[in-house]
């Protein structure tokens, strides 16, 4: 679910800048009919040139809770909430 975690981590170390995409907002923007990975990346990277990326908010690592980071349904390893 929440699989950029990692890469906004590195990226925060490496001291690049990470962007976000509202992936629900990028389906509006460019929902064609013909999609694969090169034409949905020359559109992302269009959007991004032009400053008109729809972006989410990635939440900093010391602001994210334990439970997010881990899986979602029948996660035994929460310290937090093990219910969770």
């Amino acid at each position: 679910m929440f699989s950029w975690y990692w890469i906004a981590d590195l990226c925060a170390q490496l001291d690049i800048a990470f962007v976000l995409g509202h992936a629900l907002y990028m389906k509006a923007i460019h929902g064609g009919k013909t999609k694969n990975d090169k034409i949905d990346s020359k559109k992302i990277a269009s959007l991004l040139r032009a400053k008109t990326l729809p972006v989410a908010y990635p939440y900093p690592a010391a602001t994210r809770s334990r439970p997010a980071t881990c899986c979602a349904a029948g996660c035994t390893s929460c310290t937090i909430n093990p219910s969770f």
